[in-house]
């Protein structure tokens, strides 16, 4: 089976999602949810998913809001972070950027992805989540830009098949490379071995110490 590429995640942060599907309790990775709308450029969506990675939003899971108060207070070894769902009327916001996908996972809807997406602006606003076009963000009284060299990896379903496949291939060659090295290496022990042997035969060679004592008599 063919599995997803995925953000780096601390173990913590794996033990707490293994807990809340132990608990029954729907969720799904903000990457998963979404994908880009036809006419945003890579550029864009490179900006604005390097931008959703710094703020830490990237991987949040969504939740439905009526499992907020259970999920505050799961007591386990994990850490997450989470993005609850409450209707918003903001109007310029994430949406105009992202389409949510078709949710499969039982208990978490489209409503409740396109609620997260309205729920961050689209323009600087001093008292809200943002991002703007510039790849420039801000949660709160924090503030952060972004390199806009990235190149998106995780959101869509092809972006993260393109990355797999990336992958693949750099690990294929390091593969190639290490069987190279190897062969290189297996010679050389070869050429050793077979001047090893070189030298025992002459060694071999050698009359016996008693014999070389008459000589010198």
């Amino acid at each position: 089976v063919k599995k997803d590429p995925e953000p780096a995640r601390e173990n913590k942060v794996i033990i707490n999602r293994q807990n809340l599907n132990n608990e029954g309790i729907p969720f799904i990775p903000l990457y998963k949810a979404v994908d880009f709308k036809e006419n945003i450029s890579e550029e864009m969506k490179g900006r604005v998913e390097e931008a959703l990675l710094e703020m830490g939003l990237l991987d949040a899971l969504i939740i439905p809001e009526k499992y907020k108060d259970r999920v505050m207070v799961l007591n386990s070894e994990g850490a997450d972070k989470y993005l609850f769902s409450t209707s918003k009327l903001f109007t310029y916001n994430l949406s105009e950027i992202l389409r949510t996908e078709d949710i499969k996972i039982s208990g978490i809807n489209q409503e409740d992805v396109e609620n997260v997406l309205a729920s961050i602006f689209i323009d600087e606003n001093d008292e809200s989540t943002y991002i703007n076009e510039k790849g420039q963000y801000s949660i709160g009284i924090l503030k952060g830009t972004v390199t806009n060299t990235y190149v998106p990896k995780f959101i869509g379903i092809a972006a993260r098949q393109k990355y797999r496949e990336e992958q693949i291939e750099i690990l294929s060659q390091e593969l190639s490379d290490i069987e190279t090295k190897i062969a290189e290496y297996d010679n050389e022990i070869n050429e050793l071995n077979s001047k090893l042997d070189a030298l025992k035969k002459e060694f071999g060679s050698f009359p016996p110490n008693k014999d070389l004592l008459v000589v010198c008599k």
